[in-house]
């Protein structure tokens, strides 16, 4: 690795963050991951390229965990979406003297340390735990997709429907004509939705 990449992979380096929040095992670390996480990877994406001091919240991209199974994840995902995957780092891919805190080693140097895929309309971040022991499935959320027209919705359930949970069945809603939710074969919770409506609810 060169020393511009190797500069570059460290400021993407999330452990670099946690290491600076303190020591820890178990939740402690997780949840400090959780945390800086998101400020780590605020200036990755090609539309919030500002200094995270100047604003948080410019932008808002939902940040995917996975157990070892993040890049076919988002390898689906851009066969889903289209766009463009200009990051996918691996563990490996860690420059020398980067490496992990305690209890956040990697299992397998292959996984994903962070992988960002950009697509009409959205973008998704992801990587994988590092090692299975720091892993816990998505809950609690789903990746919101809406689309302007019912048939491109019902495509993009359709693709992930394979291996998946389907907890609503894609069909017309009183807020969209075409609406479903399911869980996908990698875990992650999907609400789509496509040809949105303007609701007749009724008034208090």
């Amino acid at each position: 690795m060169s020393r511009a990449a190797a500069s570059k992979a460290r400021r993407r380096s999330p452990w670099r963050y946690v290491a600076r929040a303190g020591g820890g095992d178990g939740e402690d670390v997780i949840n400090k991951l959780l945390w800086t996480v998101s400020i780590f990877h605020a200036n990755l994406c090609g539309q919030c390229s500002h200094s995270i001091e100047r604003n948080l919240m410019q932008a808002c991209c939902p940040y995917l965990f996975f157990n070892g199974d993040a890049e076919q994840a988002m390898k689906l995902y851009q066969t889903v979406l289209g766009g463009e995957m200009p990051e996918l780092l691996r563990y490996s891919q860690q420059p020398a003297g980067e490496g992990a805190p305690p209890g956040c080693e990697p299992s397998d140097p292959n996984r994903v340390m962070h992988a960002y895929l950009t697509f009409p309309g959205g973008a998704l971040m992801a990587s994988d735990a590092p090692n299975p022991a720091m892993f816990e499935p998505m809950k609690g959320m789903s990746v919101n997709l809406m689309l302007p027209e019912q048939a491109a919705a019902k495509k993009v359930f359709d693709q992930l429907t394979d291996g998946a949970e389907v907890r609503m069945p894609f069909g017309p809603t009183f807020w969209a004509d075409g609406f479903g939710m399911l869980v996908d074969r990698f875990g992650t919770p999907w609400m789509i939705s496509g040809g949105m409506r303007a609701p007749d609810v009724q008034t208090a």
